[in-house]
């Protein structure tokens, strides 16, 4: 794997993973901190990811628009980022609407 499809692929990971955890992680920043209600962890949190998926969105069309990745590795990062980072931020973002009741 070359060094740009492990950023692409460290990125992805790690929006998905502050995306699913994000309520966890809201509480243990709030019982670690205490500086914020754990809501606002939360909308961070989410903002966070959404825009790591976006980021990576983003890095793979300049990285294809460069040349320095060939179409059918673009075209498969790209789909499996899109349903990867749509199913997150939509769970993201019911879960945030859920705690804004």
């Amino acid at each position: 794997m070359k060094k740009g499809n492990w950023w692409s692929f460290i990125l992805l990971v790690t929006a998905t993973y502050i995306g699913i955890t994000a309520q966890d992680l809201a509480y243990g920043l709030h019982a670690a901190s205490g500086l914020l209600d754990p809501i606002h962890y939360l909308m961070i949190l989410t903002i966070l990811s959404i825009g790591l998926f976006a980021f990576s969105v983003i890095r793979l069309i300049v990285m294809r628009w460069k040349g320095s990745m060939e179409e059918k590795r673009f075209s498969i990062w790209m789909t499996v980022s899109i349903i990867i980072g749509g199913a997150v931020s939509v769970w993201s973002g019911f879960v945030l609407l859920m705690w804004m009741g």
